[in-house]
């Protein structure tokens, strides 16, 4: 039986989780989970959690999580109770370390990070994931500059540029990246903050999570419009001072929001292929058990 592993991305409110080969590297089983639950850990929560996954019983772990230290240690704590092979946690990149590689599909590739500050573990494993997928790496000598998009409790904007050099050497560098509040955090916001248009959003529901989606008025004639507008172009905000790269890569679960954002009201200007990528961060966890670098 090929060796199995299971990859957690433990975010602010949700956590994704895969099972996967690390031979085919296709997910085998998938589940989410509020991230809450990992404060409330027991013998039942692999059941609970993990429904359907059974055993954990010699199979690889590898996750990050950007919920506090607090949380990521328990997850330590309570997987090194079970027979698993390894437990892998992808830190966040701390400035300062150099270059290192990794070996993907055969090939060495050079990983360096611009980053002046610790550079969060969904964004560096993000970035890994990049490093596996063959099509955005130069096919011959040059670079693409791609723009990885985070949509979730925050909106991550992050630059990537990829080279291919005369040896046929590839390099990724992380250049740095912006960071708003996601959609539903300006909803919040403006609902809790404000009490006439908050009274609004919640007579609408859009104070619970619902997500307003705009038409293309350049200038909105009702509130409800003039905030879903505001909320779109808040968060593609950032764009209106980089440069167009090649291609933009979007993962986290208001991606789609994103992406239908992007085609109102910036397509049309940019002529770029925008792709949702929604297993980045988990390409990302199994590069990291492949190389053991910056795993604790």
């Amino acid at each position: 039986m090929a060796q199995q592993a299971l990859l957690l991305d433990v975010g602010n409110h949700r956590s994704k989780w895969q099972r996967v080969s690390l031979d085919m590297g296709t997910p085998i089983e998938m589940g989410a989970f509020e991230t809450q639950e990992i404060d409330n850990l027991s013998e039942d929560s692999v059941d609970r959690l993990f429904g359907g996954l059974g055993s954990l019983s010699g199979i690889d772990v590898a996750f990050c999580c950007v919920a506090g230290e607090g949380r990521a240690q328990a997850l330590c704590s309570f997987m090194s109770q079970y027979s698993v092979a390894r437990i892998k946690r992808l830190s966040p990149l701390h400035s300062g370390l150099g270059d290192r590689w990794v070996l993907t599909q055969g090939r060495r590739v050079r990983l360096r990070s611009h980053y002046a500050s610790s550079l969060g573990a969904d964004r560096w494993a993000a970035a890994l994931g990049v490093v596996d997928l063959e099509t955005q790496w130069p096919q011959k000598e040059g670079q693409r500059h791609l723009l990885v998009v985070s949509a979730g409790t925050a909106t991550v904007i992050d630059g990537l540029r990829l080279t291919l050099d005369s040896n046929s050497d590839r390099c990724l560098e992380f250049l740095g990246g912006y960071i708003t509040p996601g959609f539903l955090q300006m909803q919040t916001c403006l609902a809790s903050g404000t009490a006439d248009l908050g009274g609004l959003m919640r007579s609408r529901g859009l104070s619970q999570g619902e997500r307003p989606m705009s038409g293309l008025l350049d200038w909105p004639t009702e509130s409800a419009d003039a905030i879903a507008a505001g909320i779109e172009m808040g968060q593609l905000a950032p764009l209106a001072w980089i440069m167009r790269p090649d291609e933009i890569l979007v993962h986290g679960g208001a991606a789609r929001d994103w992406i239908n954002a992007f085609g109102r009201r910036v397509a049309r200007h940019w002529n770029c292929p925008v792709e949702h990528c929604p297993d980045l961060i988990f390409r990302g966890l199994r590069q990291a058990l492949a190389d053991s670098f910056d795993i604790d």
